[in-house]
């Protein structure tokens, strides 16, 4: 087989893309030839359609293959049918999404919540969590004005039952996509002020809450306490950004935050694979295969290596 051949068949990625993207666009695009089978390759939306190799094809889309099982399609079904929230052609085509990535982690979890117990508290170093309450994706309350009266919505939402109270976890998934891209002024909100009063999460909620690089943080963490309150009075709520080992940036705004909050056991970050590692520490033989999936897909590019290899030489 010639050089050009495995790059032929990986399909055009995006000009001018650089570092970290540009690897996991490489890399999904791979699973797209190579794991999934998919020989064509779609294109993002017109009037300005720009074809890229980690976009299925319009009809394999249809057909769920963007999700790593089939209780992932069905958990973007369901949330689909609940309205606004979930993006169905990013969900359905790109396979860069994190959205998709949240419902593939997300899913499996969801649907068996010992193991879910289990995760949770392997990660969070606890082991005081009973059961989980309540676990949705994509979360935002359906009366905003109630709560912070923005358009806030958590990557996905858990209240655990623990052995002296409830809680809540927020979590966040970042894979390929820009860290907090949009801004809304909350500092002077009045909702803000009164649940950092009541909650006391942040040492300092102005502080934090002026500094642009956490705003996307800030909203979610407070949207989390607040859902909690509202649904059994209780206030502690912990968020967790997972994102790629890779991915710096992430990494530093996630430990900058963690310095913000009152108690630091209320912020963390955790990579892709030490999530995978979670998963697998407490899975059975059949859920280590779904791990492995997401693993291979998501947690390391192994897979892809020797292709990129081919074009960094070339």
């Amino acid at each position: 087989m010639s050089h050009s051949d495995p790059l032929e068949r990986l399909g055009p990625q995006l000009p001018g893309e650089t570092g970290l993207a540009k690897r996991l666009r490489f890399h999904q695009s791979w699973y797209r030839s190579e794991v999934l089978g998919v020989s064509g390759f779609g294109s993002t939306p017109a009037p300005a359609a720009r074809p890229l190799g980690s976009i299925l094809p319009i009809a394999l889309a249809a057909s769920g293959r963007n999700f790593t099982t089939r209780t992932a399609e069905h958990l973007y079904e369901q949330r689909r049918a609940q309205g606004w929230g979930v993006d169905p052609v990013r969900c359905t085509r790109y396979l860069t999404s994190s959205q998709t990535l949240t419902l593939n982690v997300l899913a499996p979890l969801f649907a068996e919540p010992q193991w879910l117990v289990k995760v949770l508290s392997s990660a969070l170093d606890r082991s005081d969590i009973l059961a989980i309450d309540y676990a949705a994706v994509e979360h935002a309350p359906s009366q905003r004005s109630q709560f912070l009266g923005d358009m806030t919505r958590m990557d996905g939402f858990i209240i655990l039952r623990c052995r002296t109270r409830y809680e809540a976890v927020v979590l966040e998934f970042k894979y390929a996509d820009r860290f907090n891209s949009r801004n809304v002024q909350i500092v002077d909100r009045t909702t803000y002020q009164d649940l950092a009063a009541r909650t006391a999460i942040w040492a300092d909620f102005r502080d934090v809450a002026k500094d642009r690089s956490f705003n996307q943080l800030v909203r979610c963490h407070a949207l989390g306490a607040a859902t909690l309150e509202h649904s059994t009075g209780s206030m502690r709520t912990t968020l967790l950004v997972i994102h790629h080992e890779m991915d710096a940036r992430a990494a530093h705004i996630v430990a900058g935050y963690q310095a913000k909050v009152a108690d630091p056991t209320t912020a963390a970050g955790l990579t892709l694979a030490q999530l995978c590692d979670h998963m697998a520490n407490t899975a059975t033989a059949e859920q280590r295969e779904i791990v492995a999936t997401l693993r291979s897909r998501y947690a390391n590019e192994t897979g892809s290596d020797e292709w990129w290899e081919l074009l960094t030489d070339s």
